[in-house]
């Protein structure tokens, strides 16, 4: 089983445009240890002794996410009962700027190479936001692989030494009182975590009270000089675990992009610190009740995978077929299956997709008709404007016109 969930994940890479290999452990240890390349295209020979040095202590059923020196991301596991290993990316978490190719320019050393060809490289790595649908996708992926309820994610910062020297030398400062009442604030925060996820995972929204009853400033971390700033900050950090709560509940990305982003303004909107608790208790509320509302578990695994393949990617070639065929089933059993399950065909449930999409992208950018139909993978834009004008009753320019003035009043 485990085989063919890791043949369908490397076909969503495959699809995102994101790099893997899989590899026994003794010839990627080997490939490591002869990596003595300065090239910015490889890992740097520090970096890979220092991922070798983790390796023989590295867990199964463990997501470790590397980032090398150069801040390029990477994950390793290992996905089966065998000593093969799973490596991830390079990717970034985080859009390229002209500070960090500067950073990369200096730390290379790479004579032959200028800072357009790095920039170049960088600009082309896939981007894979902390709180985006495919980060959440990947860690519920395993989840449900592995048949854990959250799997554990180590975080290994090669070439980096100066974060641990700080916090030694900050403990060590601390009478240790102090060090207690932290402790105590972390296991307070802990538990409240724990326990709203898990009630956002199921929907259980009568759970509210309960869980909110401790809740109070004194467990906010502090990791900026203002306590409002810590206090968003939380905030932002709630709103990313309780989404990937409400995604392991079995809500689509297209539903948790609309709340997550509706929660991320009322969190730069807050004005003082009486506002924290009833602003976690909306975000518990709203993702409880798209648990509720929109939740798949109860679909079986192949429609379950269909729907992941349609989320993934709106412009790709979504007919029944090509599902199919991406699935290893055959065309007639999966369309039977999933209007069986959906009450409707995949293209009616596609194009409805496509459909929202590009209502979202109409009502939130200036994109240009045509670019939106072709993000929509619908690349006649007569034939485009004609589907939306018959699910919307407008066409796409009389929807924007609308939505703008909507905004404005």
């Amino acid at each position: 089983m485990a085989e063919t969930d890791i043949s369908f994940l490397c076909h969503v890479l495959k699809k995102s445009h994101i790099g893997y290999a899989i590899t026994p452990l003794d010839e990627l240890v080997s490939r490591l240890e002869s990596n003595r390349s300065s090239s910015y295209l490889d890992l740097s020979y520090t970096d890979s002794l220092e991922i070798i040095g983790f390796l023989g202590d590295a867990l199964p059923k463990t997501l470790y996410r590397i980032t090398d020196t150069y801040k390029r991301k990477y994950l390793l596991l290992f996905p089966f009962d065998s000593n093969d290993v799973m490596m991830i990316g390079p990717y970034l978490s985080f859009p390229v700027s002209e500070d960090h190719i500067d950073e990369i320019f200096k730390l290379s050393n790479v004579v032959k190479r200028d800072k357009g060809a790095i920039s170049e490289y960088f600009w082309g790595l896939p981007l894979i936001e902390p709180s985006s649908p495919f980060s959440f996708f990947l860690t519920s992926f395993f989840e449900r692989m592995w048949k854990m309820d959250t799997v554990t994610v180590v975080d290994i910062l090669c070439h980096n030494k100066s974060s641990e020297s700080a916090y030694n030398a900050s403990l060590k400062s601390n009478e240790a009182s102090d060090v207690l009442l932290n402790m105590k604030a972390m296991e307070m925060r802990y538990t409240f975590e724990n326990d709203m996820i898990r009630a956002i995972s199921l929907g259980q929204l009568y759970m509210e009270e309960k869980i909110f009853s401790s809740v109070n400033n004194s467990f906010l971390e502090s990791r900026a000089k203002d306590p409002l700033r810590n206090a968003k900050n939380y905030g932002i950090i709630m709103n990313t675990l309780s989404r990937k709560a409400a995604e392991q509940g079995g809500v689509h990305p297209i539903h948790l992009n609309r709340v997550s982003t509706e929660i991320a303004l009322k969190i730069e909107s807050l004005s003082s610190l009486s506002e924290v608790t009833d602003l976690l208790s909306h975000i518990f509320r709203a993702y409880c009740r798209l648990v509720r509302k929109h939740s798949v578990q109860k679909y079986s695994p192949v429609v379950q995978k269909a729907l992941i393949i349609i989320d993934a990617d709106l412009s790709a070639n979504l007919s029944t077929g090509a599902i199919a065929k991406a699935l290893g089933i055959s065309t007639v059993y999966l369309s039977t299956v999933f209007k069986k399950e959906l009450e409707v065909s995949i293209s009616e449930y596609v194009l409805k997709k496509r459909i929202n999409y590009a209502s979202h992208l109409l009502s939130t950018t200036d994109m240009q008709i045509q670019t939106i139909a072709a993000k929509c993978g619908i690349m006649d834009t007569q034939y485009f404007s004609k589907l939306f004008k018959r699910i919307r009753s407008l066409s796409p320019t009389q929807y924007r016109a609308k939505s703008n003035k909507s905004d404005t009043t």
